[in-house]
């Protein structure tokens, strides 16, 4: 649909645009004021056109996509719909539709389940790019997995090792723009998320933490992040 659709005055272009009279009929039957379903059509609009430039389909979508773009518009100091929460209207809606996937669980290795937290990290909080934040989880991926052990990954000897050095060397050297300001940010991201490993012990539990490609909506079944 290329050219959108129209709803409460606002429109809708992208992948949501093909769901976006159902919602709008859906928030008024639930009951929402003309204004407010004005003001959600907006955030729908603008989420769309986000996944437009990630190129992520809706049927594609994930929580991790979802805490992005609201982690995108705190960055531009947005004042409404600054919260994960702001999106649950339109992401229940497509559950119900059955667009996005039903929740599940995803059993990770000790390793894996640190990389996929730092990725998280790297992408909602820090706000960087999808092939950048794969340039550091490339480099880290390997440097973990030679501190695993049995069912955990010793994370008390990471950030400490001689071995951090020569990872920090490997992130710099597939960086595409290697200024010395860029090296620095480099070695900044990957350190925090050391000491964040070192502060905050895993063990087995990793295998509970969500992956970035989980459905929306997906829980942990006990613990926390």
């Amino acid at each position: 649909m290329r050219d959108g659709v129209l709803v409460s005055g606002v429109r809708v272009c992208g992948p949501l645009a093909d769901y976006a009279d159902g919602f709008g009929v859906f928030l008024a039957g639930q009951g929402y004021a003309p204004g407010s379903v004005g003001l959600q059509m907006h955030l729908v609009a603008q989420f769309s056109r986000w996944l437009v430039g990630e190129g992520v389909q809706a049927a594609a979508l994930t929580e991790l996509e979802a805490e992005r773009f609201i982690a995108v518009r705190r960055a531009r100091v947005e004042r409404l719909f600054v919260s994960r929460r702001a999106l649950e209207p339109v992401i229940g809606y497509l559950r119900g539709l059955g667009v996005v996937s039903a929740p599940t669980v995803v059993a990770l290795s000790p390793v894996e389940g640190i990389v996929q937290r730092y990725r998280r990290y790297l992408l909602v909080e820090r706000a960087l790019a999808v092939e950048s934040a794969g340039v550091y989880v490339r480099a880290i991926r390997p440097f973990l997995a030679s501190f695993e052990g049995v069912g955990r990954v010793e994370l008390e000897r990471v950030a400490t090792s001689v071995g951090m050095s020569d990872m920090l060397l490997s992130v710099r050297g597939r960086w595409p723009f290697r200024s010395s300001s860029t090296s620095a940010s480099a070695d900044a991201d990957v350190r925090v998320g050391a000491r964040r490993w070192r502060l905050s012990p895993i063990g087995d539990r990793s295998s509970r933490d969500r992956p970035a490609n989980m459905p929306v909506g997906a829980t942990r079944s006990v613990g926390r992040s």
